[in-house]
């Protein structure tokens, strides 16, 4: 464990150390910050309006963040040779790689930390006082990104720096959207007159299509089931079961991608 922590430190070091990271990191702080004084857009609905965009401001940035680190990690260490150094010690590519996932976990704890707290701090202002569900949306907001993470992670044992950003952002978007896949295939059970006695013959192409959509469905991670803006928008309780439920999911997701990202990783040349 030694070994592992050693490159989780160095990894996390290595990324605050960046100029895209700090870039991004100041921008979304001064977003988070400024909501204030964009919130007259919505009287009377301001603490609404402060919350709703500092949380898209975290999933936005973060995203930015953990993706760009995440695809980098491997290719970069190609790039300057340090992979060989560090492989041909007594450190086995298993370690290397977990090492690696601690360490860009490490950096999206503390970037989403500081961005959660920066939010809490102008939410409550707004708000007078601490509403618990705002603190409840940064920490899925951590889990959310820490999946987004661990795809570009993956992704970049295999593929080009291009091929890791694009596949890791195209894996967000659409499981951010990803109960809308299974309401395009299974059309019947979320229309409200889907008992009608009518019904539109399916032909084979849709049912390919259906199947699609069905496996997309099941393969990439729900992200939406962690973006509870629209609950806490219209005032309703996030239940804790709902937070420990996708809490363990994220890191049941995040430890598979792990496993697939070392499988990867373990014969591949440089």
């Amino acid at each position: 464990m030694r070994v592992v922590w050693v490159i989780a430190r160095n990894t996390f070091h290595e990324a605050i150390r960046r100029k895209f990271f700090w870039v991004i990191f100041l921008f979304a702080l001064v977003a988070i910050a400024s909501a204030n004084l964009f919130s007259g857009i919505a009287p009377g609905e301001e603490k609404k309006f402060v919350f709703d965009f500092g949380l898209g401001s975290i999933t936005l940035f973060g995203m930015l963040i953990v993706v760009f680190l995440g695809a980098t990690m491997i290719p970069s260490e190609v790039d300057r040779r340090t992979i060989f150094t560090i492989l041909s010690k007594p450190v086995r590519r298993w370690q290397f790689l977990i090492g690696k996932f601690l360490g860009l976990a490490l950096t999206t704890l503390v970037t989403v930390a500081c961005m959660g707290a920066l939010l809490i701090a102008v939410h409550s202002y707004i708000a007078k006082g601490l509403d618990i569900n705002v603190v409840k949306a940064v920490v899925l907001a951590f889990f959310q990104l820490l999946i987004v993470g661990a795809i570009a992670l993956a992704a970049s044992t295999r593929g080009s720096l291009a091929f890791n950003i694009v596949f890791a952002v195209l894996v967000y978007f659409v499981g951010a959207q990803s109960s809308s896949l299974l309401t395009l295939a299974e059309p019947e059970k979320h229309l409200a007159h889907a008992h009608t006695q009518h019904v539109e013959p399916v032909s084979w192409k849709a049912y390919v299509f259906r199947g699609v959509l069905k496996t997309i469905y099941w393969l990439v991670p729900h992200l939406d089931n962690f973006d509870v803006r629209q609950a806490i928008v219209t005032d309703s309780v996030v239940p804790w079961q709902t937070i420990f439920n996708c809490i363990l999911y994220g890191l049941l997701y995040c430890s598979v991608l792990v496993i697939v990202a070392i499988v990867l990783f373990q014969d591949q040349e440089f």
